[in-house]
């Protein structure tokens, strides 16, 4: 009896975990704008869009160029706080260049 409550609990948690579909990109967003660089508090890089200006958190090395054009990719990110305080936090989940 024991036996067969456990083998049904297992199954159910089993199941359950395969209901459990997201990934940390499905909350992403594409955001097209301009990256500039913080030059005041911490300093840093964000992303300038037509309406909003948008720190970025993991912005590729690669990418870090002051007037560059791109599409990003990102997660807005409530949880965290910045020194800056420029603007919403946002970390990028992929990047590619717009011309």
């Amino acid at each position: 009896m024991k036996l067969s409550i456990l083998l049904i609990s297992a199954m159910f948690l089993v199941g359950l975990s395969a209901c459990s579909t997201t990934s940390a990109e499905d909350d992403s967003d594409l955001y097209v704008g301009q990256i500039e660089e913080i030059d005041f508090e911490c300093g840093g890089w964000g992303l300038r869009t037509t309406d909003t200006f948008y720190e970025l958190v993991n912005l590729p090395e690669d990418y870090q160029t002051d007037g560059l054009n791109v599409r990003i990719m990102a997660k807005e990110r409530d949880d965290l706080v910045s020194c800056n305080m420029a603007g919403p936090i946002i970390e990028v989940i992929q990047v590619s260049v717009r011309f």
